[in-house]
């Protein structure tokens, strides 16, 4: 897919404008997290990968990280007026679960840092998202 596409995509799938918005450099970062194995098992550090991402694991990461952002809203209850700022955070976490479902259906390989192959089903187990991004 088209890195371009798929950033495209993966703001859309995130709400990344919407409150809490992420920024672009939040979601350029998530879109390299997300590259997987091509179909030729080519690595994306390889000059002939295919650009290849899991764009239902990185959804899942950026409404993780929304929900993160919004944890510390709360009810408010006032004069005849009642708001709930906390919707926010349950919409996100709600968000995130959907994801991690449609993740969790789509198993990928992933390379970890060592070099050696794993398959992981949605996302990366015990080891971080950022673990690919360490050079």
């Amino acid at each position: 897919m088209d890195p371009t596409l798929a950033l495209q995509r993966l703001k859309l799938m995130s709400g990344s404008a919407a409150d809490p918005a992420l920024s672009d450099p939040d979601m350029q970062m998530l879109l390299t997290a997300c590259q997987r194995l091509d179909s030729q098992g080519r690595s994306w550090n390889d000059n002939n990968w295919t650009p290849t991402y899991d764009l239902y694991w990185g959804a899942t990461e950026a409404w993780g990280w929304k929900a993160g952002a919004c944890s510390d809203r709360y009810k408010i209850v006032g004069d005849s007026t009642e708001l709930e700022r906390n919707q926010i955070f349950q919409h996100c976490k709600a968000m995130h679960d959907l994801f991690a479902k449609r993740a969790a259906a789509n198993p990928q390989s992933i390379r970890s840092h060592g070099g050696t192959l794993e398959d992981r089903v949605g996302i990366y187990a015990a080891i971080p998202w950022w673990w690919e991004l360490v050079p």
